[in-house]
C-alpha cells in the first residue's frame, strides 16, 4: 500500500520527468532505476518503500547536477514521512559546525547552497540535520601524519585500527590518481588514501551517533563514491556496527553509447555497479573535468 500511495508523487519517471539538466535527456536509461540485487529495472515509485526498511539509506549524488539534489529532496521527503527517519546527514557539513546547525543556521557556505531544498524537505518532516564530515583541522593532520593523527580510542571507534588489505589500498590509491586526473605527485597518494578512509569512517561514525539521538535510523546525502557499498560508508557502517542494515542509491549521469547498467560499472573499477540501486539522469555538463588540474599556477 505504501508504494501505491507514493506512486502519484514518484510516478513521473523517464519521459515524464521534468529534468533540470538536459544533456542526453533522450538517452534510453534516463529516468530508469536499476535494482542491482534483482538484476532488473524497477518503477521509481517503489523506491521509498524499498529503502524505508534500512537503518541507514545513502543517497549518492554528483555535486554539480541539480537533478540529483532535486530527486534526493523528493526521496528525503517521502522516505522520512513514510518511516520516520529522524536524521538527515550531509557530507558537505563539517561535524564541528553541528551546534550552528542545531541552532537553525541556514548560511552554511556556498558549497551547501544546492542542498538547501533537501534540508528543507528534511525539516518539513521534523528530521534533524546532521553534519557528517570531518573538521578541516583533522583532515589536515591526517594528510601529513596519516591515521596516526587519531588517538588509539578514535581509531578503534571508527574501525580504522586495522590496515587495509593491499588490494583495497591499491584501489583507493587508483581512485585518488584518477579523480585528480593523474596530477597528484606520488608522495601525496598515501595521505589522500588516509583522508578517504577518514572521510568514510568519520561520516559513518557521525551518522551512527546522530541516529542514536532519534530513532536509530538516518538518511545520508553524500557523493556517489562515498555511497558505494563495497568500500564506502556502507562498508564502514558494517565494520563499526556489524549487522547494520544499509542500502545505497546512486544518481548516475548517462553517457552516449553506454546503454546498459553494466556499462557504468567501469566508472568504479568494479565488475558490477557498487550500489543497491541506481537512478539514471541526464548530464549537467560536457566540460572537461580535468581542465582545472591542467591550468598553470600563477
Amino acid at each position: 500500500m505504501l508504494a501505491l500511495g507514493l506512486a502519484a508523487t514518484l510516478g513521473a519517471c523517464a519521459s515524464q520527468e521534468a529534468w533540470e539538466t538536459r544533456l542526453d535527456a533522450d538517452h534510453p536509461l534516463v529516468g530508469r532505476v536499476w535494482d542491482r540485487n534483482a538484476g532488473a529495472f524497477i518503477d521509481p515509485a517503489t523506491l521509498p518503500a524499498r529503502l524505508a526498511d534500512a537503518e541507514f539509506v545513502l543517497l549518492g549524488e554528483k555535486h554539480d547536477n541539480s537533478d540529483h539534489q532535486r530527486l534526493a529532496a523528493r526521496l528525503v521527503g517521502e522516505i522520512a514521512g513514510a518511516r520516520s527517519f529522524g536524521t538527515i546527514g550531509f557530507e558537505f557539513l563539517k561535524s564541528d559546525r553541528q551546534a550552528e546547525i542545531d541552532a537553525g543556521a541556514r548560511d552554511l557556505g556556498g558549497a551547501f547552497a544546492p542542498y538547501v531544498r533537501i534540508a528543507d524537505a528534511a525539516r518539513a518532516r521534523g528530521a534533524r540535520i546532521a553534519a557528517l564530515n570531518a573538521p578541516d583541522a583533522l583532515v589536515r593532520d591526517v594528510r601529513t601524519k596519516g591515521l596516526d593523527a587519531l588517538d588509539d580510542a578514535a581509531r578503534r571507534r571508527l574501525a580504522l585500527d586495522q590496515p587495509l588489505d593491499p588490494s583495497s589500498e591499491a584501489a583507493i590509491a587508483k581512485d585518488m590518481r584518477d579523480s585528480h586526473c593523474g596530477m597528484l605527485p606520488e608522495t601525496a597518494i598515501p595521505g589522500m588514501v588516509a583522508i578517504q578512509r577518514l572521510w568514510d569512517a568519520h561520516m559513518a561514525g557521525q551518522a551512527r551517533a546522530a541516529a542514536m539521538l532519534g530513532d536509530r535510523r538516518a538518511l545520508l546525502v553524500v557523493g556517489a563514491n562515498h555511497a558505494r557499498s563495497d568500500r564506502g560508508i556502507p562498508a564502514m557502517l558494517a565494520r563499526q556496527a556489524p549487522g547494520t542494515r544499509s542500502l545505497s542509491l546512486a544518481f548516475l549521469e548517462v553517457a552516449k553509447g553506454r546503454d546498459g547498467p553494466a556499462d557504468y560499472a567501469r566508472n568504479y573499477d568494479a565488475a558490477a555497479l557498487p550500489f543497491d540501486f541506481v537512478w539514471f539522469t541526464p548530464r549537467a555538463s560536457d566540460g572537461d573535468p580535468c581542465a582545472a588540474f591542467r591550468r598553470p599556477s600563477r
